[in-house]
C-alpha cells in the first residue's frame, strides 16, 4: 500500500510539472504597451491687432528692400472675426521700393480658412511700376495707436448706437496717407466695406486723436 502511495504520488508531481512547462512554453512573453498615435492639433484662429501686425509686416518688407515703406493697409472681414475689438486675422498691407522701382503686398494672418494667407507673415510676387509714380508712404513707427483703441474710441463717436442694434456688426480698418490732412489716418468703418458702410469714424494715426466721423 505504502509502496502503492509513493508511485501515484510521483505520477502526480510529473503531470503537473508537464501541465506548468506546456503553460509557459505556449505563452508568448509580454508585448510593452504602444502609445496610441499621436492627433495632430488642430489650429484655432488667432485674431491680431493692426498696429502690431503693420510692424511685423515691416520686418519682412525691410528684408526684401531696405528702403520698403507701407502706403496701404487694410484689415479683411471674415467669419472667423467681427473686428469689434479692433482685431481681424487677416491684415494686407502694400510696401513701395523707390529705389528698385516696385510694389510688393504683405499679409499678416492668424486665419484658419482655406481661402485666407497662411498663418504668420506671407508675401505676393513683387510688382514694377512706373518710374515717377507717385506714392504717399509712412513711416510704420510713426503710428501711435493701436487698432483696439480706435475701435474703443470709434463707440464714443456713434459706434455704440451701431453695436446696439447689431451685436455682430462688422468693422474693418483701414491705414492710409491722406493728403488732404497731411496725416496718416486710421479709417474705421462699421461695415464690411466703406461702400456699404453705416458710418466712419476717421482717428490722426500719429497722436491717437479722434478726428470725425463720415458717411460715404
Amino acid at each position: 500500500m505504502r509502496l502503492r502511495s509513493v508511485l501515484l504520488l510521483s505520477v502526480a508531481l510529473v503531470s503537473l510539472a508537464l501541465i506548468f512547462c506546456l503553460g509557459s512554453c505556449n505563452s508568448e512573453p509580454s508585448k510593452p504597451a504602444t502609445a496610441s498615435a499621436a492627433v495632430p492639433e488642430k489650429k484655432v484662429a488667432q485674431p491680431l491687432l493692426g498696429k502690431s501686425c503693420l510692424q511685423r509686416m515691416a520686418d519682412s518688407a525691410a528684408r526684401w528692400q531696405p528702403d520698403a515703406l507701407p502706403y496701404h493697409m487694410e484689415s479683411e472681414w471674415n467669419e472667423e472675426a467681427t473686428g469689434q475689438d479692433g482685431k481681424a486675422t487677416v491684415w494686407d498691407a502694400r510696401f513701395v521700393s523707390m529705389a528698385t522701382n516696385k510694389v510688393k503686398t504683405f499679409h499678416c494672418s492668424g486665419s484658419v480658412l482655406k481661402d485666407s494667407p497662411a498663418f504668420g507673415v506671407t508675401s505676393d510676387r513683387e510688382v514694377a511700376f512706373t518710374p515717377g509714380t507717385s506714392f504717399m508712404s509712412f513711416i510704420p513707427s510713426t503710428i501711435t495707436i493701436e487698432t483696439d483703441q480706435v475701435f474703443q474710441e470709434s463707440l464714443k463717436h456713434g459706434g455704440a448706437d451701431f453695436i446696439k442694434k447689431d451685436p455682430k456688426q462688422p468693422v474693418t480698418y483701414e491705414l492710409a496717407y491722406e493728403p488732404k490732412f497731411q496725416k496718416v489716418l486710421w479709417l474705421a468703418t462699421f461695415g464690411k466695406t466703406q461702400q456699404e458702410s453705416k458710418g466712419i469714424a476717421v482717428f490722426d494715426a500719429s497722436q491717437g486723436k479722434y478726428m470725425g466721423a463720415f458717411k460715404r
